[in-house]
């Protein structure tokens, strides 16, 4: 019986995999190149919900503007225990320490404490998860930058980088190409370095950046989309996700070609007044 459900669970991984595979193909062909920007000049934040956040969506931040980058953790459970949450804080740390990057955690008060940080750094730029998330607590980061900024007349960009979801076409806006090598070094380091996270689906993920580096005519790539204040709080506005939305992204988080499409369909319906 039990060899029997360990034959039946690799058949599944193995048909998973090339599922994933076929549709990775299959999007990457539907993506036309477009123009693509740089990440501004001037010190970088980003906002990190949960420990291996800030890797999946901004590693390539993190390793090549490293100097000018503070990494604020925001210090969401997770659902996680104690225990795990504090082993989850220590990789994060590590690899802070490791990249070269400032790291610190936001006190109890998070508005409070954000504020603070951003009077004190007076960022170019804050990076955070996108607004089209299925992750509630990424979501409640959103809402407590948004709490941030509202009231300052001297703003930073706001820059949504992909997490679990990814970054829809129409918002992309600038695209850090990876090479298969590097894009391979990524995946193996987030594996040996959060090793609390060792049941993420990591192939998904490394997909999505394959599909991306079409944009930019490039093997793999992170994507952001960077926008003034007024204009993020716009879009976030008219095109987040309703919560029966964010049900059916659930329910369909492991299935690629239908969550790609499924977003531009949103996006275009938004666009078309349908929404």
């Amino acid at each position: 019986m039990f060899i029997a459900r360990k034959i039946k669970s690799a058949y599944r991984l193995i048909k998973r995999n090339f599922i994933w595979e076929k549709d990775a193909k299959e999007c990457r062909e539907d993506i036309k190149s477009k123009s693509i920007g740089t990440i501004p000049e001037g010190k970088l934040i980003i906002l990190m919900p949960h420990s291996d956040d800030e890797w999946i969506g901004c590693s390539t931040i993190l390793k090549k503007y490293a100097e000018r980058v503070l990494v604020v953790n925001m210090n969401m459970k997770g659902g996680d225990d104690k225990k795990v949450h504090k082993e989850r804080l220590l990789e994060a740390e590590n690899v802070a320490q490791k990249v070269g990057y400032h790291f610190i955690t936001i006190g109890e008060d998070k508005i409070k404490s954000l504020q603070t940080i951003l009077k004190s750094e007076e960022p170019i730029c804050v990076f955070l998860p996108s607004f089209l998330d299925w992750h509630e607590e990424h979501l409640q980061v959103m809402n407590i930058l948004k709490s941030c900024l509202v009231n300052l007349t001297d703003r930073p960009k706001v820059a949504m980088y992909q997490v679990s979801l990814p970054l829809p076409e129409y918002f992309v806006t600038i695209c850090i190409s990876l090479t298969k090598m590097e894009w391979k070094s990524k995946w193996s380091t987030f594996k040996s370095m959060y090793k609390t996270q060792a049941f993420l689906p990591v192939k998904r993920f490394a997909l999505n950046e394959y599909i991306n580096g079409a944009f930019g005519g490039n093997y793999a790539a992170e994507v952001f989309s960077i926008s003034d204040y007024e204009k993020w709080e716009n879009d976030m506005n008219r095109f987040r996700l309703s919560n029966s939305d964010i049900k059916v992204y659930k329910e369909h988080l492991h299935e690629i070609k239908y969550t790609r499409n499924a977003l531009n369909n949103h996006i275009n319906s938004v666009l078309n007044g349908e929404e």
